[in-house]
């Protein structure tokens, strides 16, 4: 959203305008891990711009998005990321709350592996 000038010992930046501005104005969007059985970390989260659910189930779910809504009156303009393996679709309770899913990789992973899940898209 600024206008760029900057010399430095490694690179040189002229005239570069960068953009769309985030919507966060300055700042990253900030996600919160939290579990719906603690509601201050829930509440923290839904001040910010979404949360991370951990160790949930359908029951667990509900009353995350109920504690996000009763702190921000909706869930517009808040992201709900969840945790899935690749290939897998997240669990079927999540599927219209969830803006975000996680694939969770092992510590070495193939990268075509990873490719190949990205091209494939979600599974029907």
């Amino acid at each position: 959203g600024s206008h760029v000038e900057h010399r430095g010992p490694h690179f040189v930046v002229d005239g570069v305008s960068v953009g769309p501005r985030s919507p966060q104005g300055d700042r990253p969007p900030m996600w919160f891990a939290a579990r719906a059985d603690s509601r201050k970390p829930v509440r923290r989260a839904a001040r910010y711009d979404g949360v991370f659910p951990i160790e949930m189930d359908e029951e667990r779910h509900a009353r995350l998005l109920d504690i996000v809504i009763e702190e921000r009156g909706s869930l517009d303009g808040f992201d709900i990321a969840v945790r899935t393996d690749p290939g897998v679709m997240p669990p079927a309770y999540t599927h219209d709350s969830a803006t975000w899913a996680i694939h969770a990789w092992p510590d070495v992973v193939d990268p075509e592996q990873v490719l190949e899940t990205v091209v494939l898209g979600p599974p029907d």
